[in-house]
């Protein structure tokens, strides 16, 4: 059992004992809203965050794709803090009203606090995906999950999830931790800096020309002389890049060899 194991059982134990105090409707409320509120910021907040520049960092690719990871985050706690303010608030209206159902449906105090219980730990669940995928993954990497039990079956779990959601917070977590500083002769490093370069590139955190740049200047000359492999549709996304730079047939073929699908 891993360390990892050991904090998501003692969270998940002391989520399903503080929701035995609770009633089942008002833990409802909360799972319900928190599950919707959670869910809005994980789809949103890269598209708010390129909108939004809190930190702007020097102008150049490299601090540029480390910057936005940054600036989303950023982004993610201020959204996270203004969401919970409303939610709470829209609570207070709201489960007076909510509460009274457990009269009409007439449960017994056993049966009302257990179904609290079993709520509040779903809500827990649901809470260490998000921790996972927000923080363990991107800066302990996806190879954590595979010594955790508990975590790999959270993540496999969550149906929302893909392979490609991980390569992404892995990918994040690299340059959020100062890798792209690093030289890119470590293949695990410069699999997650094409992948990074790609999604920055889609979701508008870094435009065609920077992008393109990053491509040009950084992960071309590395995949000169060193192979990857990435998704399929990664290096179709990183062909479309290559194809804008200044490179010879010769040379991007060159590239195109080093670099493997799977």
């Amino acid at each position: 059992m891993s360390f990892l194991d050991l904090i998501l059982i003692a969270f998940l134990l002391y989520m399903f004992f503080s929701g035995y105090s609770k009633v089942f409707f008002s833990t409802l409320y909360d799972l319900v809203s928190f599950m919707i509120m959670m869910l809005f910021i994980f789809f949103n907040v890269e598209t708010i965050s390129s909108i939004i520049q809190i930190y702007k960092p020097v102008d150049d690719p490299l601090s540029q794709l480390g910057g936005s990871v940054i600036n989303m985050l950023i982004v993610f706690i201020i959204m996270f803090v203004v969401l919970e303010i409303i939610r709470r608030l829209i609570g207070v209206l709201i489960k007076p009203l909510v509460n009274q159902l457990t009269d009409h449906f007439a449960l017994t105090a056993f049966v009302n606090h257990s179904l609290g219980s079993l709520l509040h730990a779903l809500k827990g669940v649901f809470i260490s995906f998000m921790v996972m995928m927000m923080v363990i993954i991107p800066f302990f990497g996806p190879d954590i999950l595979t010594d955790s039990k508990i975590g790999h079956l959270i993540i496999e779990d969550v149906p929302i999830l893909s392979q490609k959601a991980i390569n992404e917070a892995s990918a994040y977590g690299c340059l959020l931790k100062g890798q792209h500083t690093l030289q890119l002769e470590d293949k695990d490093i410069l699999k997650k800096m094409i992948i990074a370069n790609n999604h920055a590139y889609d979701h508008g955190i870094l435009d065609e020309h920077d992008a393109t740049q990053f491509v040009y200047t950084q992960l071309a000359p590395a995949l000169m002389n060193q192979q990857v492999i990435i998704p399929h549709e990664e290096k179709l996304q990183f062909i479309s890049l290559l194809n804008k730079t200044p490179y010879t047939e010769t040379e991007k073929n060159t590239i195109l060899n080093n670099i493997g699908s799977e």
